[in-house]
């Protein structure tokens, strides 16, 4: 590399650890699903940490509301097993080379963004894609961020139904 390169290369910004690779026992990942149900107006966000040794995740919803008025809709719990294997083998096989934005409007159906958070080493990515055609179709292999995604949301729309259609 010589000097002129060196001086003008872009450095990226050292990533901040979210709150919760800061507390004493961290999870290994931490997913977080933000989205716009566009029908319904709502916006909702998910957030999952995932120890995977433990073999246990939760995921935290947060339902805004339509009227500011009003209080958001929260709830929480476990993930089931189902769930947080095929996780776990998803963010195995496919962090973070293959979680990419996959094509899809955003002012209709339920445009998301995905973001993955390793702990060790500290690295994340983000995608964005629109579920609202991948919740009906039974694709065999959806690239990885859209499943990702629907997993996340899934889980998440039974302990809080969000509206989506």
């Amino acid at each position: 590399m010589s000097f002129f390169s060196w001086i003008f290369q872009r450095k990226t910004p050292a990533l901040e650890p979210p709150p919760e690779f800061l507390e004493p026992d961290p999870p290994d990942w931490l997913l977080e699903l933000n989205g716009l149900s566009v029908s319904a107006r709502r916006n909702f966000s998910i957030r999952a940490p995932i120890w995977r040794e433990k073999r246990v995740g939760r995921a935290e919803i947060i339902l805004l509301p339509i009227d500011p008025q009003s209080e958001p809709g929260r709830a929480g719990a476990e993930l089931d097993r189902i769930d947080l294997d095929r996780l776990l083998v998803l963010l195995g096989f496919s962090f973070p080379g293959d979680i990419a934005d996959a094509a899809g409007a955003e002012d209709t159906g339920l445009p998301v963004r995905l973001t993955i958070f390793r702990h060790q080493p500290l690295e994340s990515r983000s995608a964005r894609c629109n579920l609202a055609n991948w919740l009906q179709i039974r694709q065999t292999a959806p690239p990885p961020g859209i499943e990702l995604s629907k997993i996340l949301f899934l889980a998440a729309n039974r302990m809080l139904p969000i509206p989506h259609i």
